[in-house]
């Protein structure tokens, strides 16, 4: 299985923050994407727009309570009404978020399957992606 990544947007542009991908799990599905796929063009507008706000936010918890959630374990979601988008902060890519799900939200709780499933891909993808390129400014720092 390839371990590249799989953007959605901003990778590598100069103003951003960070770089927005998908998280991958065991089976190579991308769940994130999957769900994204079946979002109507005025839904998928809104969250793309949330995405864009947090490729643009400083590193850590995200401070717009509105917007952006703290779920558990190091695991956040975007909100865009009951839409919500499980992502982390990839631990061996700097400057990368993983998008890890996607799920309505029907009620006041988050589902705990939703958050069990979120920290699963983001273990999968963690596994699946520990081959890393070496860059050749990484190369020159080593020697």
């Amino acid at each position: 299985m390839s371990t590249e990544r799989r953007f959605l947007l901003f990778d590598g542009s100069d103003s951003c923050k960070f770089r927005i991908a998908f998280a991958r799990d065991a089976s190579g599905a991308f769940p994130a994407s999957e769900f994204l796929d079946v979002l109507d063009a005025r839904k998928l507008a809104q969250v793309i727009h949330r995405i864009k706000l947090l490729a643009n936010t400083e590193p850590g918890a995200p401070r717009n309570p509105e917007l952006f959630g703290v779920l558990e374990d190091g695991i956040f979601e975007i909100k865009s009404f009951q839409i919500r988008i499980p992502f982390a902060y990839a631990k061996s890519e700097r400057g990368v978020i993983l998008l890890l799900s996607g799920f309505l939200k029907k009620k006041q709780k988050t589902p705990p399957g939703e958050i069990a499933k979120a920290k699963r891909v983001f273990r999968e993808d963690a596994q699946t992606n520990k081959v890393r390129s070496i860059t050749a400014s990484q190369r020159e720092r080593r020697q």
